[in-house]
């Protein structure tokens, strides 16, 4: 009575728990018979390509009260891969044991050297069983292989308008989980600029739980973002913008060379870490337009000056209108050889590379006020001595 009942309970505890890890690392197999339990163990997070020494242990318990008979004995004979050439299987040894519980246990140990070059995904494993019968019993488990660098995590789009300084900027990531049997769990989101020290802060928009962070441009998620294998999922992000940090940022603005970089940790569920995801989108950064107006009023403002000095030195006989021709003409003609030059001989001004003409360019704004003030206030005034209303 009592050998039934240790057979039944036993065969209850193998059937409710097979197949189902009892911890992170630990599997229990399918049952074989009614006298076997059996656990298969290694550490997820060493699985690794590349690491050549990771541990399996797979260990048949025994009901030490029980006596299995002849003919429902088992014996582990191998441990093997489809991917023989990547994945490489040694046995190292066996031992026998009895537990505390009451169990009589064999573990086999062996050694799995997983090359590079193998793409990170599940990879079922083969044990092959020996019985007096010679039935040729097999059982699988899953090899969860993973990286810990240049994983498979992927930014498909980044959507934003031009960032304005000194402001708020809203953006949107489209990240890609190319794993295709592993979710991506989001760990970090660290947003930076080039030119630098342009994003002061980064929010995450979304309904997730951050962490406090020492860097207001980093973002640390609580219990992770989730992107399921072979899926994609958008991330919103609010910015806070700083200002110009440089006297060349100040005259010439950005250019067209900005971007920003997008530095993202994240873990395949099985507790790799993957920190080596950098990635980055061209950006357009503006000056704010109370800026610009500044720039063109005080362009307007020196204009005015340069005429008026201009003419107080002409009535002051200290420079003449012929002199003032002269220095006009030969500039104009050095600048027209110059460029002759540069054009026939392929040749780039290397001090006007990064200079770039457009409207939300302080230095081009300014040189329009400049022009306009000084131009347009001479003609006006020409213009206006020589009207009949004048001239009476």
């Amino acid at each position: 009575m009592k050998f039934r009942s240790t057979l039944i309970l036993m065969a209850a505890i193998v059937l409710l728990v097979s197949e189902r890890p009892v911890n992170a690392s630990t599997y229990r197999l399918e049952p074989i018979n009614s006298y076997y339990n059996i656990e298969v163990k290694y550490d997820e997070i060493k699985a690794f390509v590349g690491n050549r020494n990771l541990d399996l242990t797979v260990t048949m318990s025994t009901p030490a009260s029980v006596q299995i008979p002849d003919s429902s004995r088992l014996a582990l004979m191998s441990v093997e891969s489809n991917e023989e050439t990547r994945i490489k299987i040694k046995p190292l040894f066996s031992t026998a044991r009895t537990e505390n519980g009451g169990f009589v246990q064999t573990v086999y140990h062996y050694k799995i050297e997983i090359l590079d070059g193998l793409e990170p995904r599940m990879y079922p494993l083969i044990l092959k069983f020996s019985d007096p019968n010679n039935t040729g019993i097999q059982r699988y488990v899953d090899l969860f292989v993973g990286v810990r660098g240049k994983g498979k995590l992927r930014l498909v789009e980044a959507s934003f308008a031009p960032v304005q300084l000194n402001s708020v900027v809203n953006i949107e990531l489209k990240f890609a989980n190319d794993y295709p049997d592993y979710t991506i769990n989001i760990d970090a989101i660290e947003i930076s600029s080039d030119p630098p020290d342009i994003i002061r802060r980064a929010t995450l928009k979304d309904e997730v739980s951050v962490l406090p962070s020492q860097r207001g441009n980093l973002i640390l998620l609580d219990s992770g973002l989730s992107i399921d294998p072979a899926q994609q999922r958008s991330v919103n992000i609010e910015l806070i913008t700083g200002g110009m940090t440089s006297a060349q940022q100040w005259l010439l603005g950005f250019g067209d060379s900005s971007k920003l970089k997008f530095e993202v940790s994240y873990n395949d569920g099985y507790g790799r870490k993957v920190s080596d995801f950098t990635t980055e989108a061209n950006v357009k950064f503006k000056p704010r337009d109370s800026y610009l107006i500044f720039m063109l009023v005080v362009g307007l403002f020196c204009g005015t000056l340069l005429l008026l000095l201009i003419d107080y030195l002409v009535k002051k006989r200290v420079i003449t209108k012929g002199g003032l021709l002269f220095f006009a003409a030969s500039t104009l003609i050095v600048g027209f050889i110059t460029a002759v030059v540069a054009l026939v001989g392929q040749i780039q001004i290397v001090a006007f590379q990064k200079i770039n003409l457009s409207y939300d360019v302080p230095g081009a704004i300014f040189v329009m006020g400049l022009a306009a003030a000084f131009g347009g206030t001479y003609f006006i005034r020409n213009w206006f001595d020589k009207s009949p209303a004048r001239s009476k």
